[in-house]
């Protein structure tokens, strides 16, 4: 770092218990850092060094945060998660981390379910020696701002369109002029890995809006009403038959409502692209099977009617004891939600319990 060796010193080794790290000393140049360290660490661009104090194991209760040394200062990177592993980013000024996020039974943590439906609990000492039960585990990003300071990154990112059903990664989109806002996030897709895949469409995932109206298991596609009162959102139910459409719901979120209207679809993959105040909701369907062997992939114009929702089913949201509106299915993660430690906006505000 800046010419200078970063070195670690063998203090003792790891005890003999899960988790269990060998404590070292570190010394950069000829100065040596307080106190005792992971081997774990990260050198970014030359010039931070992302260090992993020693101490207990998260695995056993304990709660390492990293800290920084930059060559000058040593300061810990605010945040509550505990850090068991680090590596490189592929952005300067930027390291991912390892953090634990809770725990809960083995037989409920499906990989195939968003992270949200896991009846998670706090990652503690008496919670993590529970029989059957394991930790649950999420990469965060964390990043050096203007002033030089890092800090822990939100896991979501500004976007003013509307997203392919594929599209990856945590998103808020922001209606201004409508005072609403919607926030996305989660969300899986049906392969061995979850890394984007361009026509593999994501499910499972969650929609808040700033107004606290949630829709739990859909995909990051959305598009918001041409005049405000809401949003659609599309969900991946289910594969068709061999060489049939997929099986799809459209849902229309109407935050000040407090209601949802949902329409069925039976599309290959859906492309919202226009929420139009005479003709409906416009939309293509993209991925539709060649004509004949070894033609090209077909793209189908469609448009919803406005009458089309005269038909749709509906649910109505009830307000959960933590402030958000949320349907009867959903109603079961809205204390999880609320949870969410990188909220775009202030966090619900809880009911208070009516007097009788």
């Amino acid at each position: 770092m800046a010419g200078q060796f970063l070195t670690w010193n063998l203090v003792h080794e790891a005890q003999d218990q899960s988790g269990a790290t060998a404590a070292y000393s570190v010394q950069c140049g000829e100065q040596q850092l307080p106190g005792l360290w992971e081997l774990e660490h990260v050198v970014v661009d030359g010039r931070w060094a992302i260090l992993c104090p020693w101490g207990i194991s998260p695995l056993q209760g304990g709660k390492p945060v990293p800290w920084v040394w930059d060559g000058k200062q040593l300061y810990a990177i605010a945040m509550n998660l505990p850090v068991l592993r680090m590596r490189p980013h592929v952005l300067e000024g930027h390291a991912q981390l390892l953090v634990m996020v809770g725990c809960g039974p083995d037989n409920s943590n499906l990989a195939s379910s968003g992270l949200w439906r896991w009846p998670l609990q706090v990652a503690d000492e008496t919670n993590l020696t529970k029989n059957g039960w394991t930790p649950a585990y999420e990469w965060r990003d964390i990043a050096v701002n203007a002033q030089g300071v890092w800090q822990l990154l939100p896991r979501w990112r500004e976007v003013h369109q509307v997203q392919h059903p594929c599209a990856d990664g945590d998103y808020v989109w922001r209606q201004p002029a409508a005072r609403e806002a919607l926030w996305w996030w989660g969300g899986l897709h049906n392969q061995m890995s979850n890394n984007w895949r361009p026509q593999a469409a994501r499910c499972e995932g969650v929609l808040v809006t700033q107004s606290g109206a949630v829709l739990c298991g859909v995909g990051p596609s959305a598009c918001p009403h041409h005049a405000g009162d809401g949003w659609l959102s599309l969900e991946w139910l289910a594969r068709g038959a061999e060489g049939e459409p997929h099986h799809w719901k459209l849902h229309w979120l109407r935050p000040h409502k407090h209601e949802v209207w949902t329409l069925e679809l039976r599309a290959y993959m859906p492309v919202l692209q226009l929420w139009d105040a005479q003709q409906g909701v416009q939309w293509s369907d993209a991925e539709m099977p060649a004509l004949e062997d070894g033609g090209a992939v077909q793209t189908a114009q469609h448009v919803i009617a406005p009458m089309r929702w005269e038909g749709a089913q509906l649910d109505v949201l009830k307000q959960s004891p933590v402030g958000l509106w949320v349907r009867k299915q959903d109603a079961v993660y809205a204390d999880a939600i609320a949870l969410r430690d990188d909220w775009p906006w202030e966090r619900p505000v809880p009911t208070s319990p009516q007097r009788t």
